[in-house]
């Protein structure tokens, strides 16, 4: 039976715990630990949002990310309502065009080509609430996968006509309550499966912001590093201190 993801190991990075805010402030780094044994686990987190977490799973064509190109990556960014569009180009020598764009088109050339598989959107004047989280349907056609709402995920039924998880929605309220956690979950065996035979890699954007409202003044140093397949960057806050 696959270990299931613990909804409050991810909720411990949103959220600092009553009694230790201070060393919650300092310890960030504890996020990276979450992805590195993200990325190993049965259960793995593709996309994650909520307060002072950000984590976003993207497909990009195996080819392009080995070796990694650090610099090309540290400057992707793929906005969750980032999709499919019908686009229109004038000028440049060859006239008008309309054609479709894909999304990850700010991606670099290190996910050109790639696969998104959160989609967020936004049904601006008519949608109340949170934008829903949409999958691509390559990836849950493939894998054949059916979302049952009383399980809020995408199953499909084991050998022995078990209803089986593949794809969990997963939501949970944080602070006072008045914010939540949302996270998106996939069993690593299909993940993998679907990876290899679309010649992909998993790539994660993430962002974890941990600061004090009271005392932040704007963010002063930052330091890039890399640990393994890691590559990150720390931002120190700088702190207003107020006049004794």
């Amino acid at each position: 039976m696959t270990r299931r993801f613990n909804m409050a190991t991810l909720k411990a990075l949103a959220q600092p715990p009553t009694d230790k805010a201070a060393d919650w402030l300092v310890g960030a780094e504890d996020s990276v630990t979450f992805l590195k044994a993200n990325a190993q686990s049965e259960e793995i987190v593709i996309y994650a949002s909520g307060p002072a977490v950000l984590i976003h799973g993207v497909l990009a064509p195996v080819q392009q990310v080995t070796p990694a190109d650090q610099e090309d990556l540290m400057h992707c960014f793929i906005q969750t309502d980032e999709s499919w569009v019908i686009q229109k180009s004038y000028g440049g020598g060859e006239g008008h065009k309309v054609y479709l764009e894909p999304p990850l088109r700010q991606g670099g050339k290190s996910l050109s080509g790639g696969e998104k598989l959160i989609f967020r959107r936004s049904f601006q004047g008519v949608q109340k609430g949170e934008n829903p989280i949409e999958l691509s349907q390559k990836l849950v056609h493939s894998l054949g996968l059916h979302f049952v709402s009383e399980r809020n995920a995408y199953c499909r039924l084991d050998d022995r006509g078990d209803i089986e998880d593949v794809i969990r929605v997963l939501r949970t309220e944080v602070g006072d309550g008045r914010e939540s956690l949302t996270a998106v979950t996939i069993s690593a065996r299909d993940l993998s499966t679907y990876m290899t035979l679309a010649e992909m890699a998993l790539v994660f954007m993430f962002d974890f912001t941990r600061f004090a409202p009271d005392s932040f003044n704007g963010w002063a140093i930052m330091t890039e590093l890399t640990e393994g397949l890691l590559i990150f960057s720390i931002t120190v806050a700088a702190l207003l201190m107020p006049a004794t």
